[in-house]
């Protein structure tokens, strides 16, 4: 009869006696006086597994020889033992798998790398720890058999992880192999040719650094002085000492100097929980601003003009004064001209007359020439003579029409009364001698250069003169249609109408950095560099910015690049631009944790600590003088 047939029939089972192979285990106060030497408490296995991360191994006999045993039958007993300890653990599994979950979470926001990959095996290392801490593990090799095959019946269900089978099955003896590396054999290989030797860059990083050195400001000079030239990372030095070389210096972090997608998504996400950063980005953007005001300072050290549109006036009113003087040359050539003749010499109005009828028939452009304009020629057409006086007011009529037609965007009206004004220009005479010759020609001269610059059909043609000349600028409009809108070729001619004029100049500059930056700033009065860049690469790409700006122009570059670096997001970049599901996973996940007992007590210090150690250190790395600088920073 077998052992479960005479316990029911009320006989006990015989129990054969295993002799005693272990020493009975003396108390831990054996040889002390409680009084004098009480107990030292030591954190127990689940406190030094949140604090450490490693749970203290039981120490084990190495290499001991054992009996060699038969291996027998379990009794009823210890299968009851068995089976209530896999009972036991998996209640215990059971308690342990939401709580297991929502301590990861606390792990992942308390890495200081949450929305990395390294953030999320920090989360899913803290939640298997703590599940392995307050899950029950068999000590019985008959509660681990039953552990085992419960185990099994999990995975060949198909049906989805519980927690609890598996984390127990993980929690026992059994460990993974370590993986066997395949062994790999290291051949030679030679250098490629173009390539420097080690000892040739070595010098030439060198000689960068100490330019470097020699140049930069006094703190950041002390952290080069330590850096090995072959550790050096010239890319970074070069974004570093350029963006603090500006007049107010932009300080990079590690992964702005280093252009690194990881990194700068790190800093980033990171601004949220360390104000170090977001304190950081704020001052970067600050100076930003301040080196452009400074350079509008600097370029238009003349002009005190509140705004764009106020500098657009300032360049506006020296076109006037221009046409003004060009009109009155024009005005006093002619007069010279009727003095000499003491009015016997005249115009020949029936030539003029004539010969504009017959430009207009040519190209078709008289029905569109104004009807008061058309009138008065047809009187000259038919005989009527034309004094000096007479003349200018045509000229004067002429030019008032056509400002009218500027303004109605009549482009045929434009046309037609250009033509006109091209055959007046020509001033036929009559009795015209040799010594009025010479007036004539100098009157004639000064009026065509004049004319030629509002005359679309000459190559002298200037768009900005022709405009103001015709009353179609806007002062609201005029540095943007003049300067960032321009042609190319229309702005090489602006500019040679203001060579003379200095302080003419300073007005379109100052204009142009009003009008940028105001594009170039939110709603909130941010920065924002990606605008100001595209402004500023426009206008070099298009041959402006240097002819505009002179030697400013490589200042403003240096802002450009440097506002690149602040703002970058090189590709395999992951940031949180809004930052709103960052607030509110920190918030969510402390108020979780504080409400969960178990997890509040385990997890508050674990953040403590992660927050402390972690993310101190690595704000600190990503912040300090000539972060980048050395390719050991980036792990290189």
């Amino acid at each position: 009869m077998d052992e479960l047939g005479e316990l029911i029939l009320g006989e006990r089972p015989k129990v054969e006696r295993q002799p005693n192979l272990v020493a009975p285990k003396k108390s831990p106060m054996s040889g002390l006086n409680p009084q004098l030497q009480p107990k030292v408490e030591q954190p127990d296995e689940l406190g030094q597994l949140i604090l450490t991360g490693n749970a203290e191994q039981p120490k084990q006999e190495i290499n001991q020889p054992r009996p060699v045993q038969q291996q027998k039958e379990p009794g009823l007993i210890e299968k009851a033992i068995g089976l209530g300890e896999a009972g036991l653990g998996t209640l215990s599994g059971m308690v342990a798998a939401p709580v297991s979950a929502l301590a990861g979470i606390g792990g992942t926001l308390t890495s200081g790398k949450y929305g990395t990959q390294q953030g999320i095996q920090a989360g899913q290392k803290t939640a298997q720890n703590v599940q392995e801490a307050l899950t029950y593990q068999p000590t019985t090799p008959q509660g681990q058999a039953y552990i085992q095959q419960l185990q099994s019946a999990f995975e060949a269900s198909k049906l989805p992880p519980v927690g609890v089978p598996e984390v127990m099955g993980m929690g026992m003896a059994q460990r993974p192999k370590p993986v066997e590396m395949p062994k790999v054999r290291i051949e030679p290989v030679a250098p490629k040719g173009g390539l420097q030797p080690a000892g040739a860059a070595a010098t030439t990083n060198k000689s960068v650094l100490q330019q470097a050195i020699q140049q930069a400001a006094p703190d950041l000079a002390q952290e080069l002085k330590t850096i090995n030239p072959k550790d050096l990372n010239q890319k970074a030095l070069t974004n570093i000492t350029e963006a603090e070389s500006l007049k107010y210096p932009v300080r990079l972090t590690l992964g702005q100097a280093a252009e690194d997608a990881n990194l700068i998504s790190t800093e980033r996400n990171a601004r949220a929980t360390q104000t170090q950063y977001l304190q950081r980005f704020n001052e970067q953007n600050k100076a930003l601003q301040e080196n452009v005001n400074y350079v509008k300072e600097t370029t238009a050290p003349d002009v005190f003009a509140p705004n764009y549109v106020a500098n657009a006036e300032g360049a506006m009113e020296f076109v006037g004064n221009k046409i003004k003087e060009n009109e009155s040359a024009t005005k006093n050539a002619y007069e010279a001209l009727d003095q000499y003749g003491a009015g016997k010499i005249k115009v020949d109005s029936e030539t003029f007359a004539n010969n504009a009828i017959k430009a207009l028939t040519e190209k078709e452009d008289i029905d569109f020439l104004p009807s008061i304009i058309k009138s008065k020629i047809d009187t000259y057409v038919n005989g009527k003579e034309m004094n000096f006086a007479q003349y200018e007011n045509l000229r004067t009529q002429i030019a008032r029409e056509t400002r009218k037609a500027q303004r109605a965007d009549d482009g045929n009206a434009v046309h037609a009364l250009t033509l006109v004004r091209g055959e007046l220009e020509k001033l036929p005479l009559i009795g015209e001698t040799v010594e009025a010759k010479a007036l004539a020609d100098k009157a004639r001269s000064v009026a065509k250069a004049e004319f030629d610059l509002v005359n679309k059909d000459s190559p002298t043609y200037n768009k900005i003169y022709a405009d103001i000349v015709n009353g179609k600028a806007d002062t609201k409009d005029f540095i943007q249609s003049a300067v960032l809108r321009s042609k190319n070729a229309d702005f090489v001619k602006m500019m040679d109408l203001f060579k003379n004029d200095p302080e003419a100049v300073q007005h379109l500059r100052a204009g142009a950095l009003d009008i940028i930056m105001k594009d170039a700033m939110d709603a909130s009065g941010n920065f924002k560099p990606a605008r100001f860049n595209k402004a500023i690469e426009n206008l070099d790409v298009n041959g402006k910015l240097m002819p505009l700006f002179g030697e400013d122009a490589l200042t403003l570059k240096k802002i450009a690049r440097a506002g690149q670096l602040v703002e970058a997001r090189p590709a395999g970049a992951f940031v949180n631009e809004s930052n709103t599901a960052l607030q509110l996973m920190k918030q969510y996940g402390s108020k979780v944790a504080g409400q969960v007992p178990i997890v509040g007590r385990f997890v508050e210090p674990a953040q403590q600590l992660l927050q402390e150690r972690a993310a101190k250190k690595e704000v600190k790395q990503s912040l300090k003088p000539g972060a980048g600088a050395k390719l050991s920073d980036i792990g290189k």
